[in-house]
């Protein structure tokens, strides 16, 4: 996984299972990757700073009139201060290589997968994002990410914060 655009938005944490032993797992939660050893750390809403979108290349184009499933699923860490209801996956060709204002809400994409569960507020088990789609024949990367603008993702408070704290996100695990 990379981010969007590597020269300008590199804002997420992979991480690795630490030595047996060690506690907690990582500093924003206690979660541990639902399998493997790796997860990303990532924020896909925030009220005055940059949102993050990691992306992949795909192992392969997809075939046109192909009906594919896709799924990752995420967590809310345990310090997110928001949890939110619009997380969705972008297949896209080689245009995506094109944005580079890739900190800002990226509304003028239409995932073809979406969130169907509502405000996702769990910090203890991984919820899928799951859904199927046609492919048109030129998708070649996938992109995670909330592309929804901040006055139409729906949010609720997680934890409270303190009167001084301005920086209002959603922070998640990805798995």
């Amino acid at each position: 996984w990379s981010p969007l655009n590597s020269g300008n938005c590199n804002a997420y944490y992979l991480m690795g299972k630490p030595p047996i032993g060690t506690s907690p797992y990582n500093p924003t939660g206690f979660q541990h990757p639902r399998t493997g050893n790796n997860l990303i750390e990532t924020q896909f809403y925030c009220n005055t700073c940059k949102r993050v979108y990691p992306r992949n290349t795909l192992k392969q184009t997809l075939k046109s009139n192909t009906t594919y499933c896709a799924k990752y699923y995420l967590v809310c860490t345990n310090y997110s201060p928001l949890a939110i209801d619009s997380y969705g996956m972008y297949f896209s060709n080689s245009t995506i290589d094109t944005i580079s204002k890739c900190a800002i809400p990226l509304t003028y994409l239409t995932p073809q997968i979406e969130n169907q569960n509502g405000i996702i507020t769990d910090t203890l088990n991984w919820v899928p994002i799951s859904g199927t789609f046609v492919a048109t024949g030129s998708e070649k990367y996938i992109v995670l990410g909330n592309f929804k603008s901040n006055l139409t993702t729906n949010t609720i408070t997680l934890i409270s914060t303190p009167a001084s704290l301005t920086v209002l996100s959603s922070d998640i695990y990805i798995d």
